[in-house]
């Protein structure tokens, strides 16, 4: 065997360097932008104004690395018409967040929240966006495989899925990974998108101002190169009624990415709700207190297009 000369060597040596360094740098920037966690609740326990008289168990759960989850589940003694899996966005937690779906309880609609790992009371830390969706797996595993004897449902109980802002990304690759194993009846996606790279790129002049025109097209591509994993999925959800709604004064993630979502998919049931003044994840947040109207005529259209369908 003809032996390698240092040089080569080093070269060798260097280039392992930089790929590890890139591969570091990639999961530390894409979680960096990506993830906004807190570990601390706003409330331990919600007060039952916020979610029209209905209180949550606190639940955990297994995720597929040994962690535990934290879930809060909403139910009342109404007959159940079907069990609403939520995935929250990137920011805050369970306790600033289930005020977008704990009123649906009270409607007829048990509801099922939970903390990504490294979010709120949830164990480990948050480690990309494919831990994410498999903590999203884990949850509607749970959901699908309990509901006659921890969620007190009956087992036919339909499962729908509510994905917020990043939540609708990880919940529709979740729900297409399980398409064999977990039956969703619905698929309702909320401030949501199908690119990374392109909202990162939207929103990026906000973030750092007028340095966005420094940063190279390709470091974006760079950073967001995971999304190949979570587009493409159309195929894999086009049996499921897909909903998609989106605020038309988004400052967050602007509402031409809502009606991109809409306009691939391949669903045969599906329809797109724009909502006029209406801002990021705040068409059916219900706050508790009355402090602010938020948008009751639709918390009240989706009541209506939920008891149509179960």
């Amino acid at each position: 065997m003809k032996k390698r000369s240092s040089s080569t060597l080093y070269a060798i040596n260097v280039w392992i360097g930089l790929s590890l360094v890139s591969a570091a740098a990639h999961a530390d920037l894409t979680d960096y932008l990506t993830f906004h966690p807190s570990k601390d609740l706003m409330i331990n326990r919600p007060p039952i104004e916020y979610s029209l008289g209905v209180s949550p168990t606190e639940l955990h759960i297994e995720a597929a690395n040994g962690n535990k989850l934290h879930l809060w589940y909403f139910k009342n003694d109404l007959k159940p018409k079907a069990l609403i899996v939520h995935f929250h966005g990137n920011s805050g937690n369970i306790s600033s967040n289930f005020q977008e779906v704990a009123w649906l309880a009270s409607k007829g609609y048990p509801v099922l929240t939970f903390d990504y790992q490294g979010y709120g009371k949830s164990e480990g830390k948050v480690n990309g966006l494919t831990q994410a969706f498999e903590d999203g797996k884990a949850v509607l595993r749970f959901a699908h495989n309990n509901k006659s004897n921890i969620l007190s449902l009956p087992n036919n109980t339909p499962i729908i899925v509510i994905g917020q802002s990043l939540g609708g990304v990880l919940s529709r690759k979740a729900v297409a990974d399980l398409k064999e194993e977990v039956p969703v009846q619905l698929l309702i996606q909320d401030s949501t998108f199908t690119s990374f790279y392109k909202v990162f790129k939207s929103i990026l002049p906000s973030l750092v101002g007028n340095k966005s025109e420094f940063i190279p097209d390709f470091l974006l591509k760079f950073i967001t190169q995971d999304d190949k994993n979570f587009q493409f999925l159309e195929d894999d959800l086009k049996h499921i009624p897909l909903l998609v709604i989106h605020g038309e004064d988004d400052k967050t993630i602007p509402v031409k990415y809502g009606k991109e979502l809409y306009a691939l998919s391949l669903s045969v049931d599906k329809d797109l709700w724009i909502i006029p003044n209406c801002d990021h994840v705040e068409a059916i947040l219900y706050d508790g207190l009355g402090t602010k109207s938020w948008h009751p005529d639709v918390r009240t259209r989706l009541i209506e297009y939920l008891d149509s369908r179960f």
